[in-house]
């Protein structure tokens, strides 16, 4: 892997190549089952992809808490220490201000 890839431009290119979804179409805030239609296989397959391009293992707990790529991209950055590329913060908030 080149060093300036970044986990988020490899994981798009992976969704790309598994989804034939348009490398432009894919944001960081992308949710990969809703927004992209991932079924639970693909998301196994490409995270699977992920690991054998880079060399790691991505311990299952880590596996279930991906729900966007850019969620996927920092997570696999911090395994990897490769950047993530990703210019925003794409994490759920864990909590909220108001209770509704």
């Amino acid at each position: 892997m080149s060093s300036e890839k970044t986990i988020y431009s490899m994981l798009a290119e992976i969704i790309e190549n598994r989804l034939g979804i348009p490398f432009e179409n894919i944001g960081e805030d992308s949710r990969l089952i809703e927004d992209l239609g991932a079924s639970s296989i693909d998301i196994v397959i490409m995270l699977s992809d992920t690991e054998d391009r880079l060399g790691i293992t991505i311990p299952d707990e880590i596996l279930l808490s991906m729900k966007t790529v850019g969620s996927a991209a920092i997570k696999i950055s911090e395994i990897s220490g490769i950047s993530s590329g990703v210019k925003t913060v794409t994490e759920e908030p864990e909590e909220r201000s108001e209770d509704k």
